[in-house]
């Protein structure tokens, strides 16, 4: 397997495994209609749009061949309370449901990780799903607490989806490269 900066013509394959793991991971916490709903198409677009804007945000894939099972994008962080310079946000970390419990999403999140703190960032936030239990067990083996500090909130202004926010300090920050 390897880990590797994401491409603009991985996008369709990226919107697979987008796809494919929210049906898989939030089956049974958010409303089937909208997961049902989801178009790789739609999803294809979004992400050849963001891979064709240079900018301070992370996108790595986790390939396996030529086959893409995983992606981690992250970025600055853009809660009010955060110093974008400093926080860096995993905006998403997702896999391919067969890959799950076989250490594949450890070694994508630890790239980013690496590639977070090379940016000069001395921590992280995330938000998931107060439900998605499997999620939250994930980012507390990888070091993240619940964020105390901030309330939860509403996902997309959907009242039954509520997410909360976790928070991973980083020690030993290397410096950016540069």
């Amino acid at each position: 397997m390897l880990v590797r900066t994401a491409r603009i013509n991985d996008a369709r394959q990226i919107a697979e495994v987008h796809v494919d793991s929210w049906r898989a991971a939030y089956r049974g916490i958010v409303p089937d209609s909208l997961l049902d709903g989801l178009s790789v198409e739609a999803w294809t677009e979004r992400w050849q749009e963001r891979l064709s804007v240079a900018g301070d945000t992370i996108n790595l894939v986790l390939a396996l061949g030529e086959s893409l099972i995983g992606l981690a994008t992250a970025g600055p962080a853009r809660d009010l309370d955060c110093d974008s310079r400093q926080t860096q946000e995993v905006y998403a970390l997702y896999l391919r449901s067969e890959y799950w419990g076989r250490g594949n999403g450890k070694e994508l999140y630890l790239a980013a990780e690496d590639q977070m703190r090379r940016s000069g960032a001395v921590d992280a936030v995330l938000w998931v799903l107060r439900d998605n239990l499997r999620a939250r067990r994930f980012y507390e083996a990888q070091g993240f607490t619940l964020d105390q500090s901030c309330p939860e909130q509403n996902h997309d202004g959907v009242p039954s989806l509520v997410e909360v926010r976790y928070r991973k300090v980083f020690l030993n920050t290397s410096s950016p490269a540069g």
